[in-house]
This record gives structure tokens, C-alpha cells and sequence, in this order.
């Protein structure tokens, strides 16, 4: 009731009051009456006291932001202290807004700005919440301001920094003085520090600046810049670190780049991808530095072992691309360089279980001590297979490939086209298969030695070469000293000992020569080669040939053909041992003089050719026989020893008449068509027998050779039937029919008829004629 009569009282007062005033107001306008100083009723700090506030800020006619709080007190200055206050922004015009809530705030409605004092909490319509003791809010500008520690959280993100600064229109929010973030991805945490960052939920992007790291599972990311993006259930989807980064995967293995780009799958909540680029000054690359390990390339792809990520980051494989160089060991003298380049890990992603690479190969490994050599690989893909403890198992190279080592002026060289393939026994080669046009060869201070084939194999026994093995199209080279040798054959079998040459064998069509143009050829089916000796050994099922072509004085080629059942050839003494069955050929056609033999030596320094064990001359109708032939190749020159025996026709009227000639020595003179009989000559017919110590027989050179003059000398002695003759020389001229001898004097003895004496005496085939010239005398028996 008091509380009644007292209001009652007040509003009376105040109606007396206000019409006081307008009256007075009324009556100054019409009476220039000076007034006393206004004075304050309330106190001055306080102008109104409310609950339940609510203001909207306004911006082109639409509201932005919506404050509340439980109550409200206004000063004269338009400042409101409120408590239990809210701030929501709608500039989203989504159902639920960004908001900042807090125990207590000042709002300078004439600033438009908030500040907020205890218990903040700013929420943003993706989630997110910020908390912390002091928060500003600048409505004209859009903004939020935090300037003490805070700490966020969006669903399994959690994090705190030392700034804050959000802009409502762009969704961003920035953090400096530090940043700390945490999130959750399955059982393990991924942790990241920076200086700054900046966050935007609506694209659910967090970029950190001011020399950020991410860091998990034992592994480290490091950079200038960092970006990291959530998929929507704010697992971490990717995360781009850009200027000199770098992903350490464990102690001693490391990414690094100007841009390092992880990928995640948020299903599985476990690393899907890295992909690491370079820039025009530095590559990306890859490092192991326990095992020498190191990758560098314009763009290296990583994949992450996923079953095992909850014990560690694993690597599962990694790919390489453009400008890639690969170090395998820790010896830097040793590189791989192509175009691209794929690996893959043995389970635990520790060592190598095979490496890809393919655009032209090249791999370089320089010798670092004395005596070892470099060595050199070019190809289109080599492919790299390893052991479980990274030791080299398997390399093939693909494509026109070429493998080069050179070690103290010495070098070795395989080339193929198709494929060169090493497999290796801790480590070390212990075989090599090659295919397609292969060559290999070595390459030494006095010449070189080429194996070309369709396929090549290379054995190895600790190390050393133990055996090369060659087929198909089969062709050897040997360029030693200035002089050259080649054979072909379709199988080649070399046999080391402790890496020194021990045997070769060649099989299958094989054919020896020298020099070119060719002046010695030996074909057949197997031959043997000794390169202690230098003595090639030729046999097979069918007689092997061996084939002299050589140039006399005169310019003229003589070529011998000579099959045995085997040959001995002494490429450093130039010597050639034909036995068995030994047949030679000289020339061609009706002028081919065969020679048949047990055993022939062919010395190549001299040209001397000697047969031997019952050697056999036949050319056309003619015959020689003797114990030693020898032939030079170059004059010429035939010469039989010891029991000759010759058979020869005329080439006078008298055709085929058969002319039989023993000697102790025969030389003949191929291109004078000569042959000289030295030592108890023995001419024989059917007419006649003639002894001389020496007699020369001339052939023609139509056709076969046939007897066209026969001259002896130092002695003669003619035998007829009923007369003996005798001379110092005697002339046969198959062509005139006589004979004709001189001497001082010659002369004739007849049975029953005496002796003719006289310089001169001629004797007529086909009559008992004896015409006698010069100083002459006749006895009587």
C-alpha cells in the first residue's frame, strides 16, 4: 500500500513537473528570460538498467549481427556493460551462424565494438569452438579479435595458439604468436606447430605459416608454408607443405622438395600418397642415409605401406619422374640417371625390393681407388631386383642397351638391342644374358677382341669371368699387333681359369680368317682354340678346309684349297698343320693341280707349304710322287724330295705319250710352266730311257699341262732298243719328234752295228734315223 501511495506521489510530481516545463519552454519563446544551469537527476555513469537486451547491426537493410544478453546497463556515454551475452552473425544466411558468447562484455554501439571478458566461447557454424578470457568483436568491420592464448576444438581437432583474428564475410580465421594443433586419426595423433596459420571452415583449410611442422608416428614434416585439408568428417584429407620441405620417416629417411604434398584416405584414416616436387633450382628427392640411398627428381611419388601405419610410416613404393638420378650405395662416384623411375619396398618399407627405370638410362659408377674401373650403362628401362637385406639380386636393361667398363687403359663394352640381363650371388655378377645383336667386346693396349651373336652369356665364378657362351650368327674378332682374324661359327664356348682366357670352342659352320682382303680361310664343323698357344685345332663330321690366297711379285693370286680330317693353326707362330687325308687344290679348272698327302705344314712368315707322308701331285694327266712336297705361294715354287717319281704326257705329234721321270729332287716353277729334276734323273717311254744328273721339262700353258721340251744335261745317257747314246746334253722336242744330243764328243752305240762318234747327233721319233753333224767317225763292232 506505501509502495502504491509513493508511486501515485512520483507520477503526480512528474506531470507537474513536465507541464511546468512546457509551459515555461512556451513562455521563453515568447520572453527572452535567462534560465539557471541544467542539472543531472541520476548519477552520471548510469543512464538505463535492463534484461533480456537484444540489438541488431544492420548492413544494406539486412541484419548482420544479433547481439543478446541476460541484462543490460547503459552509460550517458552509450556504452553497455552487458552479461550473459551473445553475438550471432547471419551474414551466411545459414540456419546456425557463427557466434561469440560470453560471461560479460562492454558494447560501444556507436563503435559497433564488443568486449567480451570471461568464459568466451566462439563457435562457428562448421562446428568449431574457440575458447578464451578476453575476445574483441568489431561489427562495423566484421571482425573478432583474440589477444591472449586460446584453445579450439572441431570434432577429433583440438589445438591452442596466442592470437586470433576472424573475419566473418571470408570465413577466415588467422592465429600468430604460436599455433598448436592436434588431431586425432585412429589410434595415433598428428601434431602440428607454426608461428601463424590461417583457417577457413568453409573450405576446411588450415594454412600454417612462420616455419611450420607436422609431426606423428615418428615422422616429421617441416616447410615455409603448410596447408592442411579435412574431409567433411574433419579427419585430415591432404596436406601441401610448400618452400623447402621436408618429410623425415623415420631417423635416417627423408622427402624433401620445394612442395611436399600428402594425401590421406579418410576412410581408413591412414596415409594414402606423397607426392614430392622440385622447382628450377633444386629437385625433389628422396634420402636414406644409412644404406647411401638417394633420389633426386623433378617429382617423386610415395606410397605408404597402409597396413602397417599404426607401428610407424612404412613405405610400400615410390615413383619418380623427369631429371631423375638415383644413388644405390653410399659411394657417391655411383649414379643412375632416367626419366622415370619406380620402386617398391619389402614389407616393413626398410630396403629396396625392386627399382623400374625407363627413358633413356644412363648409370655411371666411377672407380674411387686405383685398379678398379668405371663403368657405364645405357639403356631404354633397366629394371633392379634385390634381396631382403638390399643387396643387389638381378638388374636387366631393355633397349639398345650398352655397358661399358674401363679400368687402366683397358676396356670392356656389351652391347644388345633386345636385353641385358645380370644376376648376381651376394651382391657380386655371377651370370649375364644378353639377346639381339650382341657384341661383346675388350679393349687393350696392343688391340681388341669382339664377340658378336644373337645371344650372349657371361658366367662368373667368384667374381671372375668363368665362362662366355655364344650362339646364333656367331662372329669373333681379334685385332692384335696391326693384324686381324676372324671367325664365325653358330656356337661359341670361351672357358676361363681364375679369370684368365683357358679355352674356346666353336661349333656349327665355322669358318677362320685373316686379314683383310682374306689370304688364309679354314671352314669346319668344331674348332678349338688355346689362347696360351695361340693354336687353333679344326675337326668335325665332315673334312675341314683351309683356304690361302696370296699375291706374288708380279701381282698374280694363287689360291690353295686343302681339306684334312683335322687342322693345327699357330696364330702366333703362323703356322698351319693339316693330318689325315690331307688334299690340296691349286688353281682352277683344267689348270688345278691337286696335291694329296698324309700331313701338310704351312709356314705363313716364309709361304712354304710342305707335304709329307706319301705326298701325290696330280694335275690334269700328270703325276708326282715323293717323300716331301713343298710349295711356296709366293714365287711360285713346287719342290719334291727324295724318291721322285713323276708322270708327265707330250704335247708333240705323238699326243699321250707317257713320260716317266725319277729323281732325288723336283722343282717347278709355276709361272716359267717348269719343272727341274736334280740327282739321278730317269726319264722313261715306251721308246726310250735318258739318265742325266739334272734335266728340265717345259710344259705348254693351254689347258693341262703337257710336256712341250725336255732338256738334260752335266752327263746324258740315251737307251733305245739296240743302241745306247751318250752326251753332256740332250734336247727332246715333243712338237718335231726328235732328240737331239751334243757333246764332246756324243755319240750312238748300236748292237751288231758299232759306234757313232759326233758333236751333234739327232734322233727321229718313229724311225731308227740317227742324223750325226759335226766332226764325225764310225766304228765296227
Amino acid at each position: 500500500m506505501k509502495f502504491s501511495k509513493w508511486l501515485a506521489v512520483a507520477l503526480f510530481l512528474f506531470i507537474v513537473v513536465a507541464g511546468l516545463f512546457i509551459v515555461q519552454s512556451f513562455m521563453s519563446r515568447r520572453q527572452q528570460i535567462a534560465l539557471p544551469p541544467k542539472t543531472k537527476i541520476l548519477p552520471p555513469e548510469i543512464s538505463r538498467q535492463s534484461t533480456q537486451f537484444e540489438y541488431t547491426e544492420h548492413k544494406h537493410g539486412n541484419p548482420v549481427f544479433k547481439v543478446n544478453a541476460k541484462t543490460s546497463t547503459k552509460t550517458v556515454e552509450n556504452v553497455h556493460n552487458l552479461s550473459e551475452v551473445s553475438v550471432s552473425y547471419f551474414g551466411q544466411n545459414e540456419e546456425f551462424p557463427d557466434s561469440v558468447a560470453g560471461r560479460d562484455a562492454t558494447y560501444r554501439i556507436d563503435e559497433k565494438e564488443l568486449e567480451f571478458n570471461g568464459n568466451i566461447l566462439i563457435r562457428l557454424a562448421d562446428g568449431t569452438e574457440i575458447i578464451s578470457d578476453q575476445a574483441n568483436a568489431d561489427l562495423s568491420q566484421e571482425v573478432v579479435r583474440i589477444n591472449q592464448h586460446f584453445q579450439f576444438t572441431q570434432r577429433n581437432v583440438q589445438g591452442h595458439g596466442g592470437s586470433l583474428v576472424y573475419r566473418f564475410p571470408q570465413r577466415e580465421m588467422k592465429v600468430e604468436d604460436g599455433l598448436n594443433l592436434v588431431v586425432a586419426a585412429g589410434s595415433r595423433e598428428i601434431q602440428v606447430d607454426a608461428g601463424a596459420g590461417i583457417y577457413r571452415p568453409y573450405d576446411q583449410v588450415m594454412k600454417f605459416l612462420d616455419k611450420p611442422g607436422v609431426s606423428g608416428g615418428g615422422a616429421k614434416l617441416t616447410a615455409e608454408e603448410m596447408s592442411v585439408m579435412f574431409s567433411g568428417e574433419y579427419q585430415i584429407d591432404r596436406v601441401l607443405s610448400i618452400g623447402q620441405a621436408q618429410l623425415d620417416i623415420s631417423e635416417d629417411t627423408s622427402f624433401s622438395g620445394n612442395r611436399i604434398d600428402i594425401l590421406l584416405d579418410p576412410g581408413s584414416k591412414t596415409l594414402d600418397q606423397v607426392e614430392i616436387l622440385g622447382n628450377d633450382s633444386s629437385n625433389a628427392g628422396y634420402y636414406q642415409e644409412a644404406r647411401g640411398v638417394r633420389l633426386e627428381a623433378n617429382k617423386i611419388v610415395a606410397v605408404l605401406d597402409s597396413t602397417r601405419i599404426h607401428k610407424g610410416l612404412f613405405l610400400e613404393r615410390f615413383a619418380a619422374f623427369e631429371n631423375v638420378s638415383f644413388h644405390l650405395s653410399g659411394d657417391d662416384n655411383s649414379e643412375i640417371y632416367s626419366d622415370e623411375l619406380a620402386a617398391k619396398f619389402f614389407e616393413g618399407g626398410e630396403h629396396l625390393e625392386s627399382v623400374n627405370l625407363q627413358g633413356e638410362v644412363s648409370a655411371v659408377q666411377r672407380s674411387s681407388t686405383s685398379g678398379s674401373g668405371d663403368t657405364q650403362l645405357q639403356s631404354k628401362v633397366l629394371a633392379l631386383r634385390f634381396e631382403s637385406n638390399e643387396i643387389l639380386e638381378e638388374a636387366r636393361a631393355e633397349g639398345d642397351v650398352e655397358f661399358k667398363l674401363s679400368s687402366n687403359g683397358m676396356g670392356k663394352r656389351l652391347i644388345a638391342r633386345d636385353f641385358v640381363q645380370v644376376d648376381y650371388q651376394g651382391g657380386v655378377p655371377n651370370k649375364i644374358v644378353s639377346q639381339g645383336d650382341c657384341l661383346l667386346e675388350s679393349i687393350m693396349t696392343d688391340g681388341a677382341d669382339r664377340v658378336m651373336a644373337s645371344h650372349v652369356t657371361i658366367h662368373y665364378q667368384k667374381g671372375l669371368f668363368d665362362r662366355i657362351i655364344a650362339r646364333d650368327g656367331v662372329r669373333v674378332e681379334s685385332l692384335r699387333h696391326g693384324e686381324q682374324s676372324y671367325t664365325t661359327s653358330e656356337h661359341l664356348d670361351v672357358v676361363y681359369r681364375d679369370g684368365v682366357m683357358h679355352e674356346v670352342v666353336q661349333k656349327g659352320k665355322v669358318r677362320f680368317w685373316d686379314g683383310e682382303p682374306v689370304t688364309l680361310e679354314l671352314r669346319s664343323d668344331l674348332a678349338e682354340f688355346d689362347p696360351r698357344t695361340g693354336i687353333i685345332v679344326a675337326t668335325g663330321t665332315q673334312p675341314p678346309t683351309l683356304r690361302t690366297i696370296d699375291t706374288n711379285s708380279s701381282g698374280v693370286e694363287s689360291t690353295i684349297v686343302t681339306r684334312a680330317h683335322r687342322f693345327t693353326l699357330d696364330k702366333y707362330k703362323g703356322r698351319v698343320l693339316a693330318q689325315g687325308g690331307v688334299s690340296s687344290v691349286f688353281g682352277e679348272g683344267v689348270n688345278s693341280t691337286l696335291i694329296n698327302a698324309g700331313s701338310m705344314t704351312v709356314e705363313r712368315t716364309t709361304g712354304w707349304v710342305e707335304y709329307s707322308v706319301d705326298p701325290n701331285i696330280v694335275q690334269g694327266d700328270n703325276s708326282i710322287h715323293g717323300q716331301v712336297v713343298k710349295y711356296n705361294y709366293q714365287d711360285q715354287q713346287l719342290v719334291v724330295e727324295t724318291d721322285v717319281k713323276s708322270s708327265f704326257f707330250e704335247d708333240g705329234p705323238l699326243k699321250n705319250r707317257q713320260y716317266t721321270i725319277e729323281s732325288d729332287r723336283l722343282v717347278y716353277d709355276q709361272q716359267a710352266s717348269r719343272a727341274r729334276f736334280e740327282e739321278g734323273v730317269r726319264l722313261r717311254t715306251a721308246e726310250v730311257t735318258v739318265r742325266a744328273p739334272f734335266m728340265e721339262v717345259f710344259f705348254s700353258d693351254v689347258g693341262a699341262e703337257r710336256v712341250q721340251r725336255i732338256i738334260a744335261w752335266g752327263g746324258v745317257q740315251v737307251i733305245q732298243e739296240g743302241r745306247k747314246a751318250e752326251g753332256e746334253r740332250a734336247e727332246h722336242h715333243p712338237l718335231e719328234g726328235k732328240v737331239l744330243l751334243m757333246g764332246n764328243p756324243a755319240q750312238v752305240i748300236e748292237t751288231n752295228k758299232g759306234k757313232v762318234v759326233g758333236s751333234r747327233l739327232t734322233f727321229y721319233a718313229g724311225d731308227k734315223r740317227i742324223l750325226v753333224e759335226g766332226r764325225s767317225s764310225s766304228v765296227a763292232p
